[in-house]
C-alpha cells in the first residue's frame, strides 16, 4: 500500500473512531452538555488531534447527524424494498420503519430531533454540516419517491407535489414520534391510550388524505 493512500486511510480510521466516541459521549451526555475534552479523553486522542478533524463541536455533532440520516435511510429503504404493496401502503412501511430506527437507535433519533427543534442558517456551509444536509435530503428523496410511486399508481392523488408532500409526513410523523417519546406513559395513564394505538390511528388519519 502507498504512503499516501495508508496516511489517507489512516486517517480515515482516526476520524471514524473519533466519531464513534463522540457518539458514546454525546448519547450519554446530551448534545448540549457534551464537551470537547470528554470526546477527546474517550477517543484517546489530544485535543489538538480533536480540532484537526473537527473544528468545533458543532462538527462533530453534524457528523452524528449525517450517520443518523443515513442509518434511517436504510431502514426506510429496506422496509419498502421488501414489501409488495402499492405506494399508499408503502408509506405507512416507511413510517414503521422510521419508528423501529427511533426504537433501536434512540441517539441518533435524538441527534435528528436536536436538528429538527433547531435554526438552521443558510450561513452554515461548512463540510460537516453540508454533509448531514445532503444525508437528510436523501431521506426525503426516498420518501418522494415512494409518493411518485403512489401517484403512478393511482393510489395517491396526481395533484400532489411529491417533495412537499414527503416534507409534509417528515414533519408531522417526526412530531408524532417526539410527543410519543415524551408523553406515551401520560396518554396510558389519563387516557388509557397505548403508543401502538396512537400510531396506528394517527397512520389512519394521514393515509386517508393521500
Amino acid at each position: 500500500m502507498g504512503t499516501v493512500v495508508k496516511k489517507h486511510k489512516d486517517k480515515a480510521v482516526r476520524k471514524s473512531e473519533i466519531i464513534a466516541a463522540a457518539e458514546k459521549i454525546f448519547f450519554k451526555s446530551g448534545i448540549h452538555q457534551a464537551s470537547m475534552d470528554a470526546v477527546a479523553s474517550e477517543a484517546d486522542v489530544s485535543k489538538g488531534t480533536l480540532y484537526l478533524y473537527f473544528k468545533n463541536k458543532n462538527a462533530l455533532y453534524r457528523a452524528i447527524l449525517r450517520r443518523a440520516f443515513e442509518t434511517l435511510e436504510k431502514y426506510v429503504t429496506e422496509a419498502i424494498s421488501d414489501f409488495s404493496g402499492n405506494g399508499k401502503e408503502k408509506i405507512k412501511e416507511a413510517g414503521k420503519a422510521y419508528i423501529k430506527f427511533s426504537k433501536e437507535h434512540p441517539g441518533y433519533f435524538d441527534a435528528i430531533l436536536h436538528y429538527e427543534n433547531d435554526t438552521v442558517s443558510l450561513d452554515d456551509m461548512e463540510a460537516e454540516s453540508l454533509k448531514s444536509m445532503i444525508a437528510g435530503n436523501q431521506v426525503l428523496e426516498v420518501l418522494a419517491n415512494v409518493v411518485k410511486a403512489g401517484m403512478d399508481d393511482g393510489s395517491i392523488g396526481t395533484h400532489k407535489n411529491p417533495i412537499k408532500l414527503a416534507i409534509i409526513l417528515w414533519g408531522s410523523t417526526t412530531g408524532m414520534l417526539q410527543m410519543l417519546n415524551a408523553k406515551s406513559k401520560l396518554l396510558e395513564h389519563y387516557y388509557n391510550l397505548s403508543e401502538e394505538e396512537m400510531l396506528e390511528d394517527y397512520f389512519e388519519v394521514i393515509l386517508k388524505k393521500l
